[in-house]
């Protein structure tokens, strides 16, 4: 089930920004790694359809570093949520699909040893994240995926799409068209220079606030 921890707990400035209308989902905007400092990395993808293979092989959003099939499986996105295909053998909660809907908190399995868990956070958002249960990752290293829909919402509570434990308040990576900004509850400094509450960012931009900082960069346009 998702967690409703959210609801009714943040202002109504943030629930807009969560609630961004779909026609201002641009349709170009490219894959990033998201490094957060003291959490982790993550690869960004702000795709309807992200497709999963093996690293090195032609047109895959999700390159690992593992056996599986060159495009081993694609997970799609629409306004009621995701949807799995397969093209090799997989595995969802133990049970062999080729096509499946995703709930929350599935155990994917691809091949005989790739594990991941699908995890969408909170019923304000349709974006979600695949966490790694074994010991595999993605070329660059990362430590999950993000699949980004209209925004992705870093913070300390349970109801966000990466959880920062030591940060006081979210902040909001969102989309506008095809421009990626970002929203925190106060002043922060975007590349150096001081922001209030929203700024455009590119995919090399250093945010920082005063207990937080995270930094973008493209990914290689060779890998993947």
């Amino acid at each position: 089930m998702l967690r409703n921890e959210c609801r009714g707990t943040q202002t109504d400035d943030f629930l807009r920004v969560v609630t961004v209308n779909p026609a201002d989902e641009g349709q170009s905007m490219q894959r990033f790694l998201l490094w957060i400092d003291g959490v982790g990395g993550y690869l960004v993808c702000p795709y309807a359809v992200v497709r999963i293979g093996r690293t090195g092989a032609a047109n895959v959003d999700v390159p690992l570093l593992a056996d599986v099939a060159q495009h081993h499986a694609e997970i799609r996105r629409d306004g009621e949520g995701y949807f799995l295909e397969s093209y090799a053998p997989t595995w969802l909660d133990g049970h062999p699909v080729q096509q499946s809907p995703m709930p929350d908190c599935c155990r994917l399995q691809l091949g005989k040893h790739v594990v991941l868990r699908f995890v969408r956070s909170t019923p304000v958002s349709l974006s979600a994240r695949l966490d790694f249960e074994s010991g595999h990752r993605t070329h660059p290293t990362t430590d999950g995926i993000l699949l980004m829909a209209h925004n992705l919402i870093l913070g300390p509570s349970k109801a966000v799409h990466v959880r920062c434990r030591h940060w006081q308040h979210n902040v909001i990576l969102f989309r506008q068209g095809d421009e990626l900004w970002c929203r925190a509850g106060g002043t922060f400094r975007v590349d150096g220079l001081r922001q209030e509450r929203a700024a455009k960012l590119t995919l090399s931009s250093l945010v920082e606030g005063p207990d937080f900082a995270l930094r973008l960069e493209e990914v290689p346009p060779a890998i993947g």
